[in-house]
């Protein structure tokens, strides 16, 4: 019999990668979408696009009515201003109220390292202390983990999502419908579709604009979507993971590799700022930022993410989900420029692989694509 999996936020980069890693596993695939071209990109990749928004509570019936597992990416991601509470905390509370009516078995949530704020040094583990910086994203990724742990205690379990093993069965035991909930936190997630990480520096790079804070020799661990998309496969199936948190982690480069990859793909120079250049200007930012109504402060504190000798552990999720990274970031940049210059925005011919192309059809879709492309 053929398991239905529901995914929202399904056309965002994480979620492209999931819906197919998803697809490819057998699983029946609902998206939900918002408009009618997410919608065509959801069938393209597979899925069943059904119209809802997390922020209205009555569309999120059909995306979840009958499905298994739920894997809520639906999230606020900094445009347009003043959504963060609203998305990622209540948006994420209407979602688990209705998978619990639906008698969804789990919800796979994801959250970030975000939550663990600016951390300059250290090993971190999912046992480390959230923290609230001001910053809206972040913030509101606390808020919503929060909201999951009421969740769950208003069903019996007060255990915080970190290290500690909860069983299946403790979960169904005292979890009222038994539903699960698994909290996955990702670090940097970089490739196709990927916005933070990909699509922004690189439009910051292609304008010139400092991207490199001080020396460059800080680190960043970064992640590619596919990794990320296995992972999150895992977490919706895996008995162990139900009732916690999981670091997802890739390789720890330092930001001069990382940001200086993407300027050779678009052949700009690697623009940076003093540290001292860069704290002035977000204090300044904070200030003017957190004096307009309308507008999400600018969190002077992130600077750190950009200047951290700070690595994450990802132990948990090799041990229990038997998750480890495949793509490292040569190969993970590789891809990642194939589809930059696919869509246009990276210098270089577009390229595509023919399989049987001496003869046939397959000489006639070569020829063709020499031509027009």
């Amino acid at each position: 019999m053929t398991r239905t999996v529901a995914v929202t936020g399904a056309t965002g980069g994480l979620g492209r990668a999931l819906v197919a890693e998803l697809v490819a596993a057998g699983w029946a695939v609902r998206a939900g979408v918002r408009t009618d071209k997410q919608a065509a990109l959801a069938r393209s990749l597979g899925a069943e696009p059904v119209s809802c928004d997390v922020t209205a509570p009555a569309s999120l019936g059909p995306l979840v009515a009958g499905v298994e597992v739920v894997h809520h990416l639906a999230a606020w991601m900094g445009s347009p201003a003043g959504r963060a509470e609203a998305v990622n905390v209540i948006g994420t509370q209407n979602l688990l109220a209705a998978a619990a009516s639906a008698g969804v078995m789990r919800v796979v949530l994801a959250s970030s390292v975000a939550v663990y704020g600016p951390i300059t040094q250290g090993h971190v583990s999912e046992d480390w202390q959230r923290v609230r910086v001001g910053d809206a994203y972040g913030d509101s990724k606390v808020g919503a983990e929060a909201v999951a742990e009421r969740f769950r205690a208003e069903r019996g379990s007060h255990e915080r999502f970190g290290g500690e093993h909860v069983t299946r069965e403790r979960l169904t035991a005292t979890g009222g419908a038994g539903l699960e909930l698994v909290v996955m936190r990702p670090t940097m997630i970089y490739g196709p579709a990927s916005n933070s990480w990909t699509l922004a520096p690189l439009a910051a790079i292609r304008r010139g604009l400092p991207v490199i804070i001080g020396s460059g020799e800080t680190l960043l661990d970064v992640v590619y979507v596919d990794d990320v998309a296995r992972a999150f496969a895992a977490a919706g199936e895996v008995p162990g993971a139900a009732g916690r948190a999981f670091n997802v982690t890739g390789e720890s480069v330092t930001v001069n590799r990382f940001f200086g990859a993407y300027a050779a793909i678009v052949d700009r120079p690697l623009r940076r700022v003093p540290v001292a250049v860069a704290k002035a200007g977000t204090a300044t930012a904070a200030a003017v930022t957190g004096a307009l109504p309308g507008l999400d402060r600018v969190a002077p504190e992130l600077l750190g993410t950009l200047t951290s000798l700070a690595t994450f552990d990802g132990s948990s999720a090799r041990e229990v989900l038997g998750y480890e990274p495949r793509v490292d970031l040569r190969e993970g940049m590789t891809i990642t420029a194939v589809w930059l210059r696919g869509k246009g925005l990276a210098p270089g011919p577009r390229s595509a692989l023919v399989v049987g192309a001496g003869r046939g059809l397959g000489r006639e879709v070569a020829t063709l694509l020499a031509e027009h492309y």
